[in-house]
């Protein structure tokens, strides 16, 4: 029953034998859960650190366990499962393919291509003229000597 005065949402709380100490409707996000967990804290620790239950953090976390042990298996595999795709995708691409593609594509493509090419032969992917290395180090050169005057 509503106290007079209480807003029409309010429950009275008095007349209940085990007031609830949980909010049934707080919102945690589970990637605040996973975070706590990461850091190795127990369900009880996490439940007790964002106010709620034990039972709610243990359901939490057991809906989506599987979910976490597949991410963390990419996460360590990850540069091997992109690599396999990314092949996957290239040996996809067909002569047709190629044909269909608008002329601003193909260059990008290439561009594309050859910047990861040079990454995977640890080359620079911008270039640096020589010559004018050599015209910015006179310069800084010039202005020492000037400072030194």
């Amino acid at each position: 029953m509503a106290k007079p005065n209480a807003a029409p949402n309010e429950i009275d709380q008095s007349n209940l034998e085990f007031p609830p100490v949980i909010n049934p409707l707080k919102y945690i996000p589970i990637e605040r859960i996973i975070e706590l967990r990461k850091k190795h804290l127990s369900c009880a620790e996490i439940a007790k650190v964002l106010g709620c239950s034990k039972a709610n953090i243990i359901q939490r976390l057991h809906r989506i366990s599987e979910e976490l042990d597949l991410t963390d298996q990419y996460v360590k595999n990850r540069a091997d499962v992109l690599a396999f795709q990314q092949r996957r995708i290239i040996h996809s691409i067909t002569d047709a393919d190629i044909k269909k593609a608008g002329l601003l594509e193909k260059i990008k493509s290439t561009t594309f291509l050859h910047n990861s090419e040079r990454l995977e032969l640890n080359k620079s992917t911008s270039n640096i003229f020589y010559a004018d290395m050599i015209k910015a180090r006179e310069q800084v050169k010039q202005d020492i000597e000037e400072l030194d005057k």
